[in-house]
Parts: structure tokens; sequence; C-alpha cells
């Protein structure tokens, strides 16, 4: 569930500030299983807006072990090694 802060269009619906919108609640083994699929840049087509997508991205912001866990993949796929950054963070943003 999502208490939206400001007014915006989701999936074609316009949603008013304060309204709840519910999303499917996505598993930490389920969000593991789609990194393939949803960080390879670019997307394919019609997966930007679809629910899965969305859900994913909503799993990442709300589960700070699976956006840890997404930021060190992010990491080692760059080439770089966690072992040398103080904090899976920091190697991120380098």
């Amino acid at each position: 569930m999502v208490i939206l802060t400001s007014s915006c269009e989701i999936f074609g619906r316009n949603i008013k500030e304060g309204e709840v919108y519910w999303s499917e609640m996505m598993k930490c083994s389920q969000f593991k299983n789609f990194f393939d699929r949803y960080s390879n840049m670019p997307l394919a087509p019609g997966t930007l807006h679809s629910a899965g997508y969305s859900n994913w991205c909503d799993h990442s912001h709300s589960c700070e072990d699976c956006a840890d866990w997404y930021q060190a993949r992010i990491v080692e796929k760059r080439g770089f090694s966690l072992d040398t950054f103080p904090c899976v963070h920091m190697a991120y943003q380098y």
C-alpha cells in the first residue's frame, strides 16, 4: 500500500493526493529472480510501464536488504570488488 503525497497518474488513472494506491507486494526472492530482466538497460519494449516492473521498483525502494543486494550486484557487474570499498553504498556511487 502506498499513500500518495501528491497527485499523479498511475497506469492511466488519475490518483489524488492522500489516496491509497495498492500494489501487489513482491517477495525478496522474486525481486532477486527478476534482477536480470529489470536491471539491464534498455528495458524490453513495454516493460517500463508494466505492473511487474512497477512492483519490482516499489520493492527496491521499500526493502533495505534488497536495495543493498541490488547495489552490490551492480557494482559486481561493473567489474569492481566490494572488498575495496568501505560499504556497498560508496561502491555503488563510484
